[in-house]
């Protein structure tokens, strides 16, 4: 039974890691919730499919075709809250990695420029580097940021 869940484990981390490190998927991703972003924006809003091939209730559209739309989109805080209430946009941030204590504050960690609103490179950027677990290089890193700006000060 315990070589059946170390296998089993160890194949989870395994999927888990090649999704991590998935470019394409991450793009795909990103570009559903963009998707759904846009339709709360206003914008006319389509199934992203990674194969356009495959025809939603809406009309289908490439992930390129998603960010050239999105291109120019500001997303202030009220509408990025609604996004993720939507069943849709809580799935897509899960299906990104992005843990639930990540995502209660997601909007100021992603608005960097404190604007109060985000674009697309804000959310590419921040969400690309919220994946995953957290690990002590991390940690380390951002010591490095405080004593900088402590010696700046």
């Amino acid at each position: 039974v315990e070589n059946v869940v170390k296998a089993a484990t160890s194949k989870e981390k395994q999927a888990r890691k090649e999704r991590l490190t998935n470019k394409e998927y991450f793009a795909t991703k990103v570009a559903e919730l963009l998707s759904v972003l846009l339709e709360y924006c206003g914008e006319e809003g389509m199934t992203v499919h990674s194969n356009s091939s495959h025809l939603g209730p809406k009309q289908a559209r490439s992930v390129e075709e998603v960010f050239e739309q999105a291109a120019d989109l500001e997303i202030n805080r009220d509408t990025f809250d609604l996004v993720k209430q939507d069943e849709r946009g809580r799935r897509i941030l899960d299906e990104l990695d992005i843990s639930d204590e990540d995502t209660n504050r997601l909007f100021e960690t992603l608005d960097c420029d404190a604007s109060g609103t985000i674009d697309v490179e804000e959310l590419c950027n921040g969400i690309a580097k919220l994946r995953g677990d957290t690990c002590r290089s991390d940690i380390i890193g951002i010591n490095f940021l405080v004593q900088d700006a402590r010696a700046e000060l």
